[in-house]
């Protein structure tokens, strides 16, 4: 089981905090609106789009505020939280077949992320 890292950052002054706080936010929404689409294809069509087809789709899908998500980052931030969610996809992926085989490993059925 992993866990979340939690680190302290010391010596930010209010603007620098202020300005990483808004861009941990971004990247938090830029992640769920990925997960949303991605779950969404997958329910209509059970077809899973790697990351080279999310990262092309998600530079010109707009948020409710009429903003690119993946825009409001700089493209590598953007680029490597849509390969989290992607690892993410794939270790489920790896999970389901291997709860197949092996359920008695397993407390449940593994939830998509």
């Amino acid at each position: 089981m992993k866990k979340a890292l939690k680190m302290k950052i010391r010596g930010l002054d209010r603007e620098q905090f202020k300005r990483l706080r808004e861009l941990t936010h971004h990247a938090k929404n830029l992640y769920n609106q990925t997960l949303w689409i991605l779950r969404q294809a997958f329910e209509a069509t059970g077809l899973y789009f790697a990351y080279p087809k999310m990262d092309k789709v998600m530079k010109q899908v707009e948020n409710i505020e009429g903003e690119i998500n993946y825009k409001l980052l700089k493209a590598k931030v953007s680029q490597q939280t849509l390969r989290r969610l992607d690892k993410n996809f794939k270790s489920f992926f790896k999970c389901i077949k291997d709860f197949q085989q092996n359920p008695s490993k397993y407390s449940g059925q593994p939830k998509p992320p």
